[in-house]
């Protein structure tokens, strides 16, 4: 992935305090894997990577964002309704995909206003 996408990361004090990867496919952006450190979280790092990881694919001509996360993780659901996004489609994971039990992939979107 460090190959074909973008990853933006936050630094906080001279240490890597989080990451994101950004992804563009025509007039969708796309973001994923975002990380913070946790003792970092709830300070305002991921909603400013994800606005960050908006920001790189409206630039670049992106008209919507996208993210999917696994249906394991349901309380980042509420957080990313908060960011504006709205659940698309809940599927069953890929066959094959390396997951210990078997998960939904539940994909959101939002539109990006222009700046």
């Amino acid at each position: 992935m460090i190959q074909t996408d973008t990853f933006l990361v936050a630094v906080v004090e001279e240490r890597i305090a989080g990451a994101v990867q950004v992804r563009v496919n025509g007039t969708a952006g796309y973001f994923g894997m975002l990380a913070v450190d946790p003792t970092l979280q709830r300070s305002g790092i991921g909603r400013a990577l994800c606005e960050a990881a908006e920001d790189y694919c409206r630039s670049r001509g992106c008209i919507e964002m996208t993210l999917s996360t696994g249906s394991v993780r349901r309380d980042l659901l509420p957080y990313y309704g908060k960011l504006g996004y709205k659940i698309t489609s809940i599927n069953s994971a890929p066959e094959g995909a390396p997951f210990t039990k078997a998960i939904e992939i539940v994909r959101m979107a939002k539109p990006l206003k222009l700046s």
